[in-house]
């Protein structure tokens, strides 16, 4: 539902415009920065839906995401998955170029994303330490002098921030399945051994959000949300799904760059859903913005 205070013609969805303004800068000199968040858990902890969620939502503000993919799952659906029953200097040769590949990958976002001159939420399924908790200590010890690695430097010095979703095998373990996910093996006992892992190996980082099962599933998947926003300074969704839109003048248009106010115009078009309920609102967003060469249409599905 739209509150629109009539101010005359041009609309501007406050909650959007001020949010998108948090990350943009002006400076010249400056490169955009790419903020770098980790999500990572125990098995069965909703990353999935997750990502996706979190890459629309701020694609609706006209924020730039990259989302780079487990690389663990990419080198299992290669035919290169992680040698169980092999040496442990293949199993240690997995790990080392596992954790490379990921870091090269991360790195190439990072440059594509700084290249591109607009600032960027860099999403990335699972970060380097996730492998440490898969170790022991004494040969995740080994691997780090090995490859002249600090922990310090593939933990802090990668990622601006670190959001947790705890396995549903903990609190929600009715939920926990393995049939979404064909490298899952672990059972429930294990995935919740496996989270604690996880959350320890993280525990270093100074800026981890922790995602329990506390709520139901739609509601962890807008806490996390939530998390990303509060991290990146911007207007998080409401739980009404309301928003504050204003009319302004387009003598102000104007005027504006002589203000050094930065803008954007665009189309916005909400269609509610005929299955749509006063208990579940349905509704299809198309946001569409013009530039001197391309038109930019986005469409967003939501369920309220």
């Amino acid at each position: 539902m739209n509150e629109v205070c009539d101010l005359d013609e041009l609309e501007i969805n406050e909650s959007m415009e001020v949010g998108r303004a948090d990350i943009e800068t002006d400076a010249p000199d400056v490169a955009p920065h790419a903020f770098r968040i980790v999500l990572t858990g125990g098995p069965c902890g909703g990353k999935t839906t997750a990502l996706s969620t979190i890459a629309d939502y701020l694609r609706s503000l006209g924020t730039q995401v990259f989302m780079v993919p487990e690389n663990a799952t990419i080198f299992a659906n290669g035919g290169a998955g992680f040698p169980v029953h092999s040496s442990q200097e293949h199993q240690m040769c997995w790990e080392s170029s596992r954790i490379l590949c990921q870091m090269g990958m991360e790195d190439s976002f990072i440059r594509i994303a700084k290249s591109s001159g607009r600032p960027t939420v860099i999403l990335c399924d699972r970060g380097t330490m996730d492998a440490a908790a898969y170790m022991d200590n004494q040969r995740w010890s080994e691997l780090m002098e090995q490859m002249k690695w600090e922990t310090d430097m593939i933990r802090e010095e990668r990622y601006d921030a670190v959001i947790h979703l705890e396995t549903t095998a903990i609190g929600a373990e009715e939920y926990y399945t393995l049939q979404n996910n064909e490298c899952r093996r672990e059972t429930p006992e294990e995935a919740a051994a496996l989270d604690e892992k996880i959350k320890q190996v993280w525990k270093g980082h100074p800026h981890v959000e922790y995602i329990d099962n506390s709520t139901d599933f739609p509601r962890k998947i807008i806490r996390v949300v939530e998390a990303i926003c509060r991290i990146l300074g911007m207007h998080a969704p409401t739980s009404s799904g309301f928003f504050k839109n204003f009319r302004i003048s387009r003598k102000f248009k104007e005027v504006m760059p002589s203000l050094c106010l930065r803008f954007e115009e665009f189309f916005v078009q909400t269609d509610f859903l005929k299955n749509s309920s006063a208990d579940n609102s349905q509704s299809v967003r198309h946001r569409k913005q013009r530039d001197h060469t391309s038109e930019l249409s986005l469409y967003t599905h939501s369920t309220r």
